[in-house]
């Protein structure tokens, strides 16, 4: 008797572990297609442009009363930070994972952006009308313990921490 609910356990244990690398593995492609404009020098250029720039234009341009080509950084920028937040706030991809990599620059950024986000909601009348997810997910980021975050994803991949 000992023996066989021993060797369920350690099935079920092992049936457990298999299942989580599984779903981890399953978002791997969604992650690094999702953070391959992250990395790129062009990006990093329109977004460092809109942290130095866009505080000179008024907020009620909105975004789309902006000139160019202030405007267009700021909708691909806001863009792409609204699609990786969504991925990661509707469990498409790890929203752990997402915010450990791109805490830093997602909050500059929407530091950044946050007036002209509501310049435009104002604009088009509603609050959940422009970048509300983006907007969500900066507000988890900016609570979360990045450090602790890290230690978490490190223990779950099952590896050890290199120092």
């Amino acid at each position: 008797m000992t023996s066989a609910v021993i060797a369920a356990l350690t099935s079920s244990f092992l049936a457990w572990q298999a299942i989580r690398v599984n779903q981890n593995m399953n978002h791997m492609p969604v992650v690094l297609e999702v953070l391959k404009p992250h990395r790129t020098p062009d990006f990093v250029r329109k977004e460092t442009l809109l942290w130095k720039e866009l505080s000179d234009h008024p907020a009620e341009l909105g975004f789309f009363g902006l000139p160019e080509p202030i405007m267009s950084h700021a909708i691909e920028v806001g863009t792409y930070y609204q699609v990786l937040s969504y991925t990661s706030l509707y469990g498409i991809a790890d929203g752990e994972f997402i915010a450990v990599q791109t805490h830093y620059r997602l909050l500059r950024t929407w530091e950044a952006l946050r007036e002209h986000v509501e310049g435009e909601r104002v604009l088009r009348g509603g609050h959940n009308t422009f970048l509300n997810s983006y907007e969500e997910f900066a507000g988890l980021v900016a609570t979360m313990d990045i450090d602790a975050a890290t230690r978490r994803l490190v223990r779950r991949s099952g590896k050890l921490r290199l120092r």
